[in-house]
């Protein structure tokens, strides 16, 4: 077995623990939560920065970090936005989330053509889209 294929053994295994241990996406909790985490912070922005954030923010959501948690937290982010107009009977969700599912129907034959495998991404279209 060659070095690079136990050290990707290895990453998935971590990953898969990683996994286990965290969820992808957290449920919404208040940012008050935080100050316990950093009260002890060698740096003494944190407890600030989090009142200023309680002030623009009703809670957060932790996100499993794994390299993908911005994407991960941008489009949840996004989509949630949307479904809040939605809810709100706004014409706008609506148009967004149209064009939105337009993108993702496309996209599957753009990542073919731009060289990736279907192997790698084909799990994430078994959601049927309207």
């Amino acid at each position: 077995m060659y070095e690079t294929d136990k050290a990707t053994i290895d990453q998935l295994a971590e990953i898969e623990y990683d996994m286990k241990k965290e969820p992808m996406i957290g449920k919404l909790i208040s940012l008050n939560s935080l100050q316990a985490e950093y009260k002890n912070a060698d740096l003494p922005g944190y407890i600030p920065g989090i009142h200023y954030l309680e002030s623009k923010y009703a809670g957060l959501r932790k996100i499993r970090r794994d390299g993908n948690c911005f994407y991960r937290a941008f489009l949840f982010s996004y989509l949630e936005n949307i479904y809040s107009l939605l809810e709100k009977g706004s014409v706008h969700g609506k148009d967004e989330l149209d064009r939105l599912i337009s993108v993702i129907k496309g996209s599957k034959t753009s990542l073919i053509e731009l060289g990736f495998s279907e192997m790698a991404f084909e799990c994430f279209y078994d959601v049927k889209l309207n």
